[in-house]
């Protein structure tokens, strides 16, 4: 008799085990965007672990990642957390065109230090071959730590154009101002075989004066330094200087040379 409850209870975890785990590319709001914000306990711990939300015709979600998030947060944070957008409106997140922004503190200051952006291509391509429309695995840096890092216009979800966003005559609402450093490759991150090892181009960016603003830039490729250029700060993004020490010429349009 004894053996019935223990048997009861093995064959209720093994039809527990058998479920199939719940699919969490899926998103849980369902219907025509809303107010409603849907929480989710993956772990068990009485605390939301996602929290996803319709933002501007989007659905997005945030993923808890330093366990601060309360039950009544509408949105996570941008100093641990991950945010991921479904781009194409498929009701699955990773997936063409989507986006995913994750931030890092790495010195416990409370404020993200790195901020790294991945938007995938409108296709994946088969045998090594991808898409580079709109795809980006970008890296901003705060080197200064002064919190500022990668910019997008929320209310269009278009991080290409974000890149150029700029008050005249170059008040870059990007990080591209005293000391700042970004790495960027128009692929998306599973195309690579080490995404650590396979920047295009790092953009460092130097304010040797202390004011806030840029003095110099330099553009490397492969480790080496390729372009260096003196900043105007009295006309504002104006290049002043510049040598060239790639083995091919770089391009620039109206004099401005863009990141």
């Amino acid at each position: 008799m004894r053996l019935l409850p223990s048997l009861a209870l093995l064959l209720a975890a093994g039809m527990a085990a058998a479920q199939p785990a719940p699919d969490l590319r899926r998103s849980a709001l369902t219907g025509p965007p809303s107010d409603r914000v849907v929480r989710r306990d993956i772990d068990g711990d009485g605390k939301p672990d996602i929290l996803e939300r319709w933002w501007n015709g989007k659905r997005v979600r945030w993923l808890d990642e330093n366990g601060d998030l309360r039950p009544t947060d509408t949105r996570g944070d941008r100093v641990v957390d991950v945010l991921q957008v479904d781009m194409n409106g498929d009701g699955y997140y990773d997936g063409v065109t989507d986006q995913n922004v994750k931030w890092a503190d790495n010195d416990g200051d409370g404020r993200a230090d790195v901020q790294a952006w991945s938007t995938q291509p409108p296709a994946w391509g088969e045998g090594g071959r991808w898409v580079t429309d709109e795809s980006h695995w970008m890296l901003f840096l705060d080197v200064e730590k002064d919190g500022v890092l990668g910019w997008q216009d929320w209310r269009t979800f278009d991080f290409g154009k974000s890149n150029w966003a700029h008050a005249e005559p170059a008040n870059w609402k990007p990080d591209y101002h005293g000391d700042a450093l970004f790495l960027k490759i128009h692929r998306p991150p599973q195309a690579l075989p080490d995404p650590s090892l396979n920047w295009e181009n790092p953009f460092a960016f130097y304010d040797q004066d202390g004011d806030g603003l840029v003095d110099a830039r330099a553009y490397y490729e492969n480790g080496r330094l390729v372009r260096r250029e003196l900043v105007s700060e009295s006309v504002g993004d104006a290049i002043e200087d510049e040598e060239d020490l790639s083995s091919a010429a770089w391009s620039s349009e109206g004099g401005e040379a863009k990141p």
